[in-house]
């Protein structure tokens, strides 16, 4: 089996491609958000094959053997205010930013956009396959499909899901959709 490093701009739909992929692969994925498990490139799980990675330092190398799938918004916009909406949860970021990020919000915005131009600069010029958030939501299957067989070669994700399976799965994009647009409006 390979192992896919998803290096996703933050708030670009990482949850519902792993879940997705979850639903695909079942127990053959192995997940690691780097963040909240290992905060090691590569994971320090050998059986970990998906491990999500933001590349908040710009310095993330993508390891040896392993192959990576970009995912970010196609509008920069949605992308940003996404991530304000985010952050204004986040009170610690006022103490590391110098200030309260409710009151700066074009500051705030500025700050994150020149990130994100840096961001795109390094990894849409990268080898790796992009998955934009919006493609990605209206075909679920065919991009499960892609990046189930970078895992796993030869993985068939099933279109005749039973209703059992489809319903669950359904439900878990629809509430992560849910949760985007309210983080949005």
């Amino acid at each position: 089996m390979a192992k896919v490093m998803n290096v996703d701009f933050a708030r670009s739909g990482n949850l519902p491609l792993m879940l997705a992929l979850k639903t695909a692969l079942g127990e053959d994925l192995h997940y690691c958000e780097f963040y909240n498990h290992c905060h090691k490139v590569g994971c320090s799980d050998d059986k970990c094959n998906f491990q999500k990675n933001h590349d908040f330092n710009l310095d993330l190398d993508i390891p040896q053997g392993w192959k990576h799938v970009i995912t970010l918004r196609r509008n920069r916009r949605d992308s940003l205010e996404a991530w304000f909406k985010t952050d204004l949860n986040k009170p610690f970021l006022d103490k590391l930013f110098g200030y309260r990020i409710v009151d700066n919000k074009q500051r705030y915005i500025e700050m994150r956009k020149r990130f994100q131009e840096k961001w795109e600069e390094k990894w849409l010029n990268s080898n790796g396959v992009i998955i934009y958030y919006e493609d990605f939501l209206v075909n679920l299957l065919d991009a499960t499909l892609f990046v189930a067989n970078l895992i796993k070669p030869g993985t068939l994700v099933k279109y005749s899901y039973n209703k059992k399976e489809l319903d669950a799965l359904t439900e878990r994009l629809t509430r992560q959709q849910i949760y985007m647009r309210n983080i949005y409006d």
